[in-house]
């Protein structure tokens, strides 16, 4: 999803750490939703990463976007979200159980 923000002349910092499960389609579905909804209003800059955790995955984003991520409707995905000013905070769990 990173590239969509580039294009749009945005810098994107990718970082990864451990080993990423299998990831359900729906699942990865849901997530990538949320990332290409805040990637596609990034001014300047954004921060992805994406963490393996207890046989799950965390993915989070920091932004200067100023949209909110949607809503999420998965009852095994969790999603938290904060802002200060223009910098947007992102984070979706998915617990992998």
């Amino acid at each position: 999803c990173a590239d969509i923000a580039e294009r749009g002349g945005a810098a994107v910092d990718i970082e990864t750490a451990g080993a990423v499960p299998a990831v359900p389609s729906e699942i990865r579905r849901a997530i990538t939703d949320i990332a290409i909804a805040v990637l596609t209003t990034v001014s300047s800059r954004a921060r992805i990463t994406v963490t393996a955790a207890d046989e799950g995955i965390v993915v989070s984003l920091v932004a200067d976007s100023p949209a909110d991520p949607p809503s999420l409707h998965y009852d095994r995905v969790m999603l938290e979200h904060q802002r200060d000013g223009e910098n947007l905070w992102v984070e979706v769990r998915w617990n992998g159980q």
